[in-house]
Protein backbone atom coordinates (compact mmCIF):
# COMPACT_ATOMS: atom_id res chain seq x y z
CA UNK A 1 0.00 0.00 0.00
CA UNK A 2 2.20 2.78 -1.43
CA UNK A 3 0.70 6.48 0.04
CA UNK A 4 1.79 10.19 -1.36
CA UNK A 5 4.53 11.61 1.42
CA UNK A 6 3.25 14.57 3.07
CA UNK A 7 6.03 17.05 4.74
CA UNK A 8 6.97 20.15 5.44
CA UNK A 9 9.95 21.96 6.72
CA UNK A 10 12.60 24.56 5.56
CA UNK A 11 15.52 24.10 3.31
CA UNK A 12 18.87 25.45 2.86
CA UNK A 13 21.27 24.67 0.35
CA UNK A 14 24.56 22.85 1.64
CA UNK A 15 27.57 21.98 0.32
CA UNK A 16 29.29 19.74 2.25
CA UNK A 17 27.91 15.72 2.87
CA UNK A 18 29.36 13.13 4.55
CA UNK A 19 27.77 9.90 3.60
CA UNK A 20 28.46 8.34 7.36
CA UNK A 21 26.36 10.92 9.11
CA UNK A 22 22.97 10.06 6.70
CA UNK A 23 20.92 6.85 6.51
CA UNK A 24 19.55 5.47 2.61
CA UNK A 25 17.30 2.52 2.13
CA UNK A 26 18.78 -0.32 -0.19
CA UNK A 27 22.29 -0.18 -0.42
CA UNK A 28 23.72 2.63 0.61
CA UNK A 29 26.05 4.72 -2.22
CA UNK A 30 28.43 7.76 -2.04
CA UNK A 31 26.34 10.48 -2.37
CA UNK A 32 26.92 11.71 -5.84
CA UNK A 33 25.73 14.68 -7.24
CA UNK A 34 24.95 14.85 -11.24
CA UNK A 35 25.97 17.96 -13.21
CA UNK A 36 23.87 20.91 -12.29
CA UNK A 37 22.56 19.82 -9.00
CA UNK A 38 22.70 20.90 -5.65
CA UNK A 39 22.52 19.51 -2.46
CA UNK A 40 19.30 20.53 -0.46
CA UNK A 41 19.12 20.16 3.71
CA UNK A 42 15.42 20.50 4.41
CA UNK A 43 14.33 20.50 8.31
CA UNK A 44 11.20 18.50 8.55
CA UNK A 45 8.51 21.12 10.41
CA UNK A 46 5.79 18.72 10.45
CA UNK A 47 4.69 15.04 8.45
CA UNK A 48 1.94 12.68 8.02
CA UNK A 49 3.17 9.07 9.20
CA UNK A 50 -0.20 7.64 7.74
CA UNK A 51 -2.37 8.17 10.35
CA UNK A 52 -1.81 11.39 11.86
CA UNK A 53 0.38 14.52 11.63
CA UNK A 54 3.72 14.59 13.81
CA UNK A 55 4.61 18.04 14.59
CA UNK A 56 8.97 18.82 15.37
CA UNK A 57 10.23 18.14 17.80
CA UNK A 58 9.98 14.77 16.98
CA UNK A 59 9.69 13.12 20.61
CA UNK A 60 8.53 9.82 19.66
CA UNK A 61 10.02 8.65 16.54
CA UNK A 62 11.38 5.20 17.49
CA UNK A 63 14.00 3.78 14.42
CA UNK A 64 14.70 0.11 14.81
CA UNK A 65 18.53 -0.85 14.92
CA UNK A 66 18.39 -2.44 11.80
CA UNK A 67 17.18 -0.91 9.00
CA UNK A 68 16.72 3.10 10.10
CA UNK A 69 16.59 3.93 7.34
CA UNK A 70 13.75 1.79 6.13
CA UNK A 71 11.80 2.52 8.34
CA UNK A 72 12.13 5.98 7.61
CA UNK A 73 11.28 5.67 3.92
CA UNK A 74 7.86 3.97 4.86
CA UNK A 75 7.00 6.31 7.54
CA UNK A 76 8.18 9.38 5.46
CA UNK A 77 5.72 7.78 2.68
CA UNK A 78 8.62 8.28 0.57
CA UNK A 79 9.27 5.07 -0.89
CA UNK A 80 7.00 5.74 -3.66
CA UNK A 81 7.49 9.29 -3.72
CA UNK A 82 10.58 10.56 -3.25
CA UNK A 83 9.76 14.32 -5.20
CA UNK A 84 10.07 17.39 -2.89
CA UNK A 85 9.32 20.90 -3.91
CA UNK A 86 11.89 23.75 -2.84
CA UNK A 87 9.91 26.96 -2.97
CA UNK A 88 11.65 29.80 -2.95
CA UNK A 89 10.54 34.11 -3.21
CA UNK A 90 12.39 36.05 -5.45
CA UNK A 91 13.03 39.73 -4.30
CA UNK A 92 10.01 40.89 -6.82
CA UNK A 93 7.89 38.21 -4.34
CA UNK A 94 7.13 36.07 -6.95
CA UNK A 95 7.55 32.58 -6.41
CA UNK A 96 10.04 30.28 -8.09
CA UNK A 97 9.32 26.25 -7.28
CA UNK A 98 12.11 23.60 -7.79
CA UNK A 99 11.60 20.06 -8.06
CA UNK A 100 13.82 17.75 -5.87
CA UNK A 101 14.87 13.70 -5.23
CA UNK A 102 15.05 12.93 -1.12
CA UNK A 103 18.22 10.29 -1.04
CA UNK A 104 18.95 9.97 2.80
CA UNK A 105 17.56 11.15 6.13
CA UNK A 106 19.23 11.70 9.51
CA UNK A 107 17.36 11.95 12.71
CA UNK A 108 19.67 13.70 15.41
CA UNK A 109 18.46 14.57 18.67
CA UNK A 110 14.82 15.50 17.66
CA UNK A 111 15.67 16.64 14.76
CA UNK A 112 14.43 15.47 11.60
CA UNK A 113 16.72 16.33 8.58
CA UNK A 114 15.84 14.75 4.72
CA UNK A 115 18.85 15.09 1.97
CA UNK A 116 17.88 15.92 -1.32
CA UNK A 117 19.27 16.21 -4.91
CA UNK A 118 17.88 19.11 -7.05
CA UNK A 119 18.85 22.32 -9.95
CA UNK A 120 20.49 25.63 -7.72
CA UNK A 121 17.39 27.86 -7.02
CA UNK A 122 17.80 31.50 -6.97
CA UNK A 123 19.40 32.71 -3.72
CA UNK A 124 17.27 34.66 -1.49
CA UNK A 125 18.55 33.51 2.02
CA UNK A 126 19.55 37.20 2.71
CA UNK A 127 16.30 38.72 1.64
CA UNK A 128 15.13 39.63 5.01
CA UNK A 129 11.96 40.87 3.24
CA UNK A 130 10.83 37.64 1.78
CA UNK A 131 9.80 34.23 3.10
CA UNK A 132 12.80 31.62 4.12
CA UNK A 133 12.67 28.85 1.53
CA UNK A 134 10.03 26.37 2.22
CA UNK A 135 10.19 22.37 1.12
CA UNK A 136 6.70 20.82 0.81
CA UNK A 137 5.79 17.84 -0.69
CA UNK A 138 3.16 17.40 -3.60
CA UNK A 139 0.52 16.32 -1.45
CA UNK A 140 1.12 17.66 1.89
CA UNK A 141 -1.22 20.59 1.67
CA UNK A 142 -3.65 22.53 -0.52
CA UNK A 143 -3.17 26.45 0.01
CA UNK A 144 -6.54 28.56 1.24
CA UNK A 145 -6.17 31.76 0.19
CA UNK A 146 -10.09 34.05 1.01
CA UNK A 147 -10.60 37.04 -1.12
CA UNK A 148 -9.95 39.83 1.09
CA UNK A 149 -12.28 42.94 1.51
CA UNK A 150 -11.36 45.92 3.09
CA UNK A 151 -12.34 47.11 6.93
CA UNK A 152 -14.12 49.63 5.15
CA UNK A 153 -16.35 46.58 3.25
CA UNK A 154 -16.86 44.74 6.21
CA UNK A 155 -18.50 47.16 8.48
CA UNK A 156 -20.76 47.88 5.60
CA UNK A 157 -21.79 44.39 6.24
CA UNK A 158 -21.85 44.41 9.80
CA UNK A 159 -21.74 47.65 11.57
CA UNK A 160 -21.54 46.70 15.05
CA UNK A 161 -18.94 44.14 14.55
CA UNK A 162 -16.43 46.49 13.25
CA UNK A 163 -16.56 48.78 15.97
CA UNK A 164 -15.74 46.55 18.73
CA UNK A 165 -12.87 44.70 16.45
CA UNK A 166 -11.24 48.08 16.04
CA UNK A 167 -10.83 48.80 19.69
CA UNK A 168 -9.65 45.17 20.37
CA UNK A 169 -7.05 45.43 17.36
CA UNK A 170 -6.09 49.25 18.59
CA UNK A 171 -5.66 47.33 22.11
CA UNK A 172 -3.43 44.76 21.07
CA UNK A 173 -1.43 46.62 18.68
CA UNK A 174 -0.99 49.29 22.04
CA UNK A 175 0.52 45.68 24.27
CA UNK A 176 3.05 45.02 21.18
CA UNK A 177 4.35 48.72 21.82
CA UNK A 178 3.41 49.10 17.86
CA UNK A 179 1.39 52.26 18.62
CA UNK A 180 1.83 54.75 21.79
CA UNK A 181 -0.73 53.72 25.15
CA UNK A 182 -3.25 55.92 26.21
CA UNK A 183 -6.55 56.37 25.41
CA UNK A 184 -8.13 54.43 22.52
CA UNK A 185 -8.90 57.05 19.28
CA UNK A 186 -12.44 57.46 17.92
CA UNK A 187 -14.41 54.86 15.90
CA UNK A 188 -14.39 57.34 13.65
CA UNK A 189 -10.76 58.34 13.30
CA UNK A 190 -9.34 54.72 13.60
CA UNK A 191 -12.08 53.65 10.51
CA UNK A 192 -10.57 56.79 8.93
CA UNK A 193 -6.80 55.40 9.30
CA UNK A 194 -7.52 51.64 9.05
CA UNK A 195 -10.35 51.29 6.73
CA UNK A 196 -8.36 50.46 3.76
CA UNK A 197 -6.50 47.60 5.60
CA UNK A 198 -7.33 44.51 3.75
CA UNK A 199 -9.39 41.65 5.94
CA UNK A 200 -9.84 37.71 4.76
CA UNK A 201 -13.25 36.09 6.82
CA UNK A 202 -12.79 32.65 6.92
CA UNK A 203 -13.87 29.61 9.81
CA UNK A 204 -10.44 28.76 10.85
CA UNK A 205 -11.74 27.01 14.71
CA UNK A 206 -14.14 24.51 13.18
CA UNK A 207 -17.07 26.11 15.16
CA UNK A 208 -18.98 27.27 11.78
CA UNK A 209 -18.38 30.65 12.97
CA UNK A 210 -16.08 33.04 10.58
CA UNK A 211 -12.77 34.33 12.66
CA UNK A 212 -11.38 37.65 10.76
CA UNK A 213 -7.93 37.94 9.55
CA UNK A 214 -6.40 41.02 9.41
CA UNK A 215 -3.29 41.96 7.55
CA UNK A 216 -1.42 44.87 8.20
CA UNK A 217 1.63 46.77 6.33
CA UNK A 218 4.52 48.57 8.13
CA UNK A 219 3.66 51.27 6.46
CA UNK A 220 -0.05 51.20 7.75
CA UNK A 221 1.45 50.94 11.17
CA UNK A 222 3.33 53.85 10.43
CA UNK A 223 0.64 55.41 9.50
CA UNK A 224 -0.95 55.17 12.82
CA UNK A 225 1.84 56.69 14.61
CA UNK A 226 1.87 59.87 12.32
CA UNK A 227 2.66 62.43 13.54
CA UNK A 228 2.49 63.00 16.96
CA UNK A 229 4.17 60.02 18.73
CA UNK A 230 7.55 60.05 15.96
CA UNK A 231 8.47 56.41 16.67
CA UNK A 232 10.90 55.37 14.46
CA UNK A 233 11.89 51.55 13.66
CA UNK A 234 14.65 50.38 12.34
CA UNK A 235 14.40 47.32 12.32
CA UNK A 236 14.58 45.70 8.67
CA UNK A 237 11.91 42.59 9.71
CA UNK A 238 9.22 45.55 10.30
CA UNK A 239 8.47 46.22 6.21
CA UNK A 240 7.02 42.99 6.28
CA UNK A 241 3.28 42.42 6.17
CA UNK A 242 1.83 41.18 9.63
CA UNK A 243 -1.13 39.27 10.56
CA UNK A 244 -3.60 39.63 13.39
CA UNK A 245 -7.05 37.00 13.92
CA UNK A 246 -9.71 37.92 15.63
CA UNK A 247 -12.00 35.03 16.84
CA UNK A 248 -15.98 35.11 16.26
CA UNK A 249 -16.23 36.46 20.23
CA UNK A 250 -13.43 39.39 19.31
CA UNK A 251 -10.66 37.72 21.08
CA UNK A 252 -7.07 37.71 19.45
CA UNK A 253 -6.28 34.07 18.62
CA UNK A 254 -3.84 34.86 16.80
CA UNK A 255 -1.08 37.73 16.52
CA UNK A 256 2.60 38.26 14.20
CA UNK A 257 2.95 41.37 16.84
CA UNK A 258 4.93 39.42 19.49
CA UNK A 259 7.63 41.97 19.91
CA UNK A 260 10.03 39.89 21.48
CA UNK A 261 10.65 36.87 19.15
CA UNK A 262 9.64 36.82 15.11
CA UNK A 263 7.12 35.15 13.81
CA UNK A 264 4.99 35.48 10.50
CA UNK A 265 1.93 34.06 9.26
CA UNK A 266 2.83 32.88 5.55
CA UNK A 267 -0.41 31.12 4.72
CA UNK A 268 -3.47 29.07 5.64
CA UNK A 269 -3.49 25.82 4.63
CA UNK A 270 -5.43 22.28 4.26
CA UNK A 271 -4.05 19.40 5.77
CA UNK A 272 -5.39 16.28 4.23
CA UNK A 273 -7.03 14.00 6.67
CA UNK A 274 -7.69 17.07 9.19
CA UNK A 275 -10.94 19.35 9.13
CA UNK A 276 -9.60 22.34 10.32
CA UNK A 277 -7.32 24.12 8.61
CA UNK A 278 -3.74 25.11 9.76
CA UNK A 279 -1.76 28.55 9.94
CA UNK A 280 1.67 27.92 7.85
CA UNK A 281 3.67 30.24 10.70
CA UNK A 282 7.12 31.19 9.78
CA UNK A 283 9.58 31.31 12.84
CA UNK A 284 13.08 32.87 13.32
CA UNK A 285 14.68 29.40 12.07
CA UNK A 286 11.98 27.65 10.65
CA UNK A 287 8.03 27.05 9.65
CA UNK A 288 5.68 25.31 12.11
CA UNK A 289 2.26 24.32 11.27
CA UNK A 290 -0.72 25.14 13.80
CA UNK A 291 -3.91 24.13 14.45
CA UNK A 292 -6.82 25.43 16.33
CA UNK A 293 -6.69 22.96 19.78
CA UNK A 294 -10.49 22.81 20.70
CA UNK A 295 -9.17 22.21 24.53
CA UNK A 296 -6.75 24.70 24.79
CA UNK A 297 -8.77 27.38 22.49
CA UNK A 298 -5.64 28.20 20.69
CA UNK A 299 -3.46 27.50 17.67
CA UNK A 300 -0.92 24.81 18.63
Amino acid sequence: MTRPSQIVGTVQPITQVTSTEWLQPNSPTNLKLTDNQVWYQVEVSAFHDGKRWLNSPFENLNPPKTDAAKFFWKTLGITSDPEIQIVVWLPNGEQQITIAAIKAVQLRGKVLRLLAAGPKTQDNQNDVLQPKPLALTNAALEWVQPSPITLQELHQQNPQEVKVMLSTVWQSLQQSGEVPAGAIPSFEQMQEKLGDWPVQVIDLTNNAQPEIILTISAAAIASLNQPTSGIQRENTEQHRDRTIILSDSNEVIYTDFTGSYFQKLSAIAKLSGVKSLALLVENAHNYSLRRWSEKNQRFE
